[in-house]
């Protein structure tokens, strides 16, 4: 049995934990002064920048140990397995970038988001029938190689609105994170020229 926890903490040591294309698209969608969880922050490079320039008021989840480099509320939780320690309906946003495609149950971490979530989620993922993927695919014959190891599931944007609407979650929109390749491509046609995808959800309200 992997020990997950150990192998994410080696995983950060070799990552500098740079800001990430898909940041600009939360960045632009989260509104001043909002309380905001992000789940798997890693060296909590959005959060801060969210703490800085929107004035948010922000908490970090991860499986590792807290980093050197965070100096806000910080939990170290295994989001596949266990439950996330706050009370419903918490965060104005929650957060969840690259995170899903990990995991071995996908839906119940995006229960546990919704949970503590007034209303919005951002959840970002790869997108698998990106073009890239599909021209290796069909010429070369690679597939699996293309994206991260570690990684267990694949969503085309069709599959993953499907699992968010079995949730009881509202699809507000979803955006592709600007591809330097393909450039304004990306954002009007994610499906085909964004390789990662940002969904942007809401909670139906309760009748």
């Amino acid at each position: 049995m992997v020990n997950l926890s150990k192998y994410y903490e080696e995983h950060w040591k070799t990552k500098k934990g740079g800001w990430k294309p898909w940041f600009d698209n939360i960045l632009e969608n989260i509104s001043k002064g909002s309380n905001i969880l992000e789940v798997g922050c890693g060296k909590g490079i959005l959060l801060n920048t969210l703490k800085k320039k929107k004035d948010c008021k922000v908490t970090g989840v991860d499986i590792i140990s807290k980093p050197d480099s965070i100096d806000f509320p910080f939990f170290t939780v295994d989001i596949d397995s266990e439950p996330l320690p706050f009370d419903s309906d918490s965060f104005d946003y929650v957060i969840c970038t690259e995170v899903l495609e990990h995991l071995f149950n996908p839906e119940k971490a995006i229960d546990e988001l919704a949970r503590v979530s007034k209303d919005k989620l951002l959840i970002s993922i790869p997108n698998t029938r990106y073009v890239g993927y599909s021209v290796r695919l069909l010429f070369f014959g690679v597939f699996y190689s293309l994206q991260s190891k570690d990684h267990l599931n694949f969503w085309t944007s069709k599959d993953f609105i499907s699992i968010l609407k079995s949730k009881n979650l509202i699809v507000l929109k979803y955006e592709g994170v600007k591809e330097k390749k393909w450039g304004f491509l990306s954002r009007i046609f994610p499906d085909l020229f964004s390789g990662i995808i940002v969904y942007f959800a809401s909670k139906k309200e309760k009748s």
